[in-house]
């Protein structure tokens, strides 16, 4: 399937290459060997982003798929939060990955996008309990021809979700679920043994983290490890936290 035309203003698409760029660079995706991968693939990159800002923007008029409504803020807050947790995942390793509450496809649909500029693919499954977010992700890996990855429309928590989320994952993520409590009662079933979850969290990612853990039990405690990671957004100057939790034998 050939991709549609952006039909972004030509001045606006210079405004948001750079954007992109600058996102990119920060998080530290951007080197001399990612801009001169083979087959274009970077250039593939940045044009696949483009489209997808450009659908989610138009989508959005009619499906509540975000709570921003400027492709600038769409690329800053969207694009800027997922490439900084692309930067966090195990270098140079084929990944499984489950991205719960996905939405707009943030962050594991923009993880794929990001995809050629790392070495080891990422099999991905969003999930999410709105129908129609998961009819705008179709429609986005479906014009791209983004392989490797499937939109769910499931409610996790019950026995449904166990039956048709079959994989166990090496990573499981979620931006939109809120409580870390929470994510982990949805999340944790579907971890590999040694698997990771990161909670992508604000500046009181770290808070949450050290409440959470102490609400739990000691056995619960003995079967977890908890580590944290500080970032910054790009463009936004805004603090993020990554809270990684690992499951290990007590």
């Amino acid at each position: 399937m050939g991709l549609p035309p952006v039909n972004i203003p030509k001045r606006h698409i210079k405004e948001l290459l750079q954007i992109l760029q600058e996102i990119l660079g920060q998080a530290g995706l951007i080197s001399k060997a990612a801009i001169d991968l083979p087959d274009g693939r970077y250039d593939k990159t940045l044009s696949n982003l483009l489209i997808y800002l450009e659908q989610l923007f138009v989508w959005n008029k009619s499906v509540n798929l975000t709570g921003f409504r400027s492709l600038e803020d769409m690329a800053i807050k969207h694009v800027g939060d997922s490439a900084l947790l692309f930067k966090q995942l195990p270098a140079d390793q084929p990944l499984t990955i489950l991205d719960i509450g996905t939405g707009a496809g943030v962050p594991g649909l923009i993880l794929k996008i990001l995809e050629p500029l790392r070495n080891g693919r990422l099999r991905i499954t969003l999930v999410d309990a709105v129908r129609k977010k998961i009819s705008f992700l179709r429609y986005i890996i479906g014009i791209l021809g983004l392989e490797g990855i499937e939109a769910l429309h499931v409610r996790l928590g019950g026995k449904s979700a166990i039956e048709q989320i079959t994989p166990i994952f090496d990573i499981v993520t979620s931006q939109a679920v809120g409580e870390l409590a929470l994510l982990w009662r949805l999340g944790s079933p579907f971890m590999a043994n040694g698997g990771i979850m990161i909670a992508m969290k604000g500046e009181k990612g770290e808070e949450e983290a050290s409440s959470w853990v102490a609400d739990l039990s000691e056995k619960e405690r003995q079967g977890i490890e908890i580590s944290l990671r500080h970032d910054c957004l790009p463009l936004a100057q805004a603090d993020r936290t990554f809270v990684f939790i690992r499951t290990v034998s007590p």
